[in-house]
């Protein structure tokens, strides 16, 4: 890391002759220099976020060369690739803009640090993209859990509905009979009640069993689908289903 020559570098272009101002006057380079020493003692002591904002405030009193190459410095040495990338190149450009026959300060070293960032930014395109690919194919091969999952729980739960209507028959039938039977019913009318009360109950057991693991299942699809194999991958789902008075029950508790 450069910064003895880093700040004897921007140390000469600050301390170019300014012109005389009134006493208790600073003029920008002053205000510049101020801000320069600030970005220093930051950037001494790793505080390169800081060090930055000095430099970029120095940067706009006085825009050189020079104090542009700390703006790039400050942003690799903070991960920052892309803004290094843009302000090291600017540093090539504008001293050879406003200095075009001295030689560039630090070239091989701007170069070799231009040539690392683009490898970088490079290799990391690189790793997005296979990402993007790879949840795009996860995406696909995963497609049908959605649909089966809304498919089951829809039809577990026109199950469930039909498991009440049928609660419903049977309860009338066996109202049916007890008043039929109080009221002196024919047995043969009594035995058909009977009979149409088995086949209620067996249809209400039928559709409120069979609703209720079509439900269990299209909704474990669902939340395998949309929290176990979600990108954060941090949910915990527990699911309980039972019968309460009444009809089917299916608690559960998801974990974040």
């Amino acid at each position: 890391m450069r910064h003895f020559g880093h700040l004897l570098l921007i140390v000469l272009v600050l301390c170019q002759a300014a012109p005389t101002l009134a006493r208790g006057q600073s003029s920008p380079r002053d205000q510049a220099r101020k801000h320069f020493y600030a970005g220093e003692a930051s950037y001494r002591t790793g505080s390169f976020r800081e060090a930055v904002r000095s430099y970029q405030a120095a940067l706009k009193l006085d825009p050189q060369p020079a104090l542009i190459f700390n703006v790039a410095q400050c942003h690799r040495q903070l991960g920052e690739r892309k803004k290094a990338l843009f302000y090291y190149r600017l540093y090539l450009s504008d001293w050879q803009r406003k200095f075009p026959s001295r030689p560039i300060p630090y070239d091989k070293e701007v170069q070799g640090h231009i040539k690392k960032l683009e490898a970088g930014l490079e290799a990391e395109a690189g790793r997005a993209e296979q990402d993007r690919q790879a949840r795009e194919a996860r995406a696909a091969a995963n497609a049908w859990r959605p649909i089966t999952g809304w498919t089951l729980a829809g039809v577990g739960l026109a199950s469930l509905a039909a498991s009440v209507a049928t609660g419903v028959m049977v309860d009338r039938t066996v109202n049916d009979y007890e008043a039929g039977a109080a009221g002196g019913m024919v047995y043969s009318d009594l035995k058909a009640l009977e009979q149409d009360g088995e086949r209620y109950q067996t249809a209400h057991l039928a559709t409120l069993i069979g609703g209720a693991v079509l439900a269990a299942a299209g909704t474990g699809l669902l939340v395998w689908h949309y929290l176990l194999d979600s990108e954060s991958g941090a949910a915990e789902v527990a699911l309980a289903p039972g019968v309460a008075p009444g009809g089917f029950m299916l608690a559960g508790e998801v974990r974040f």
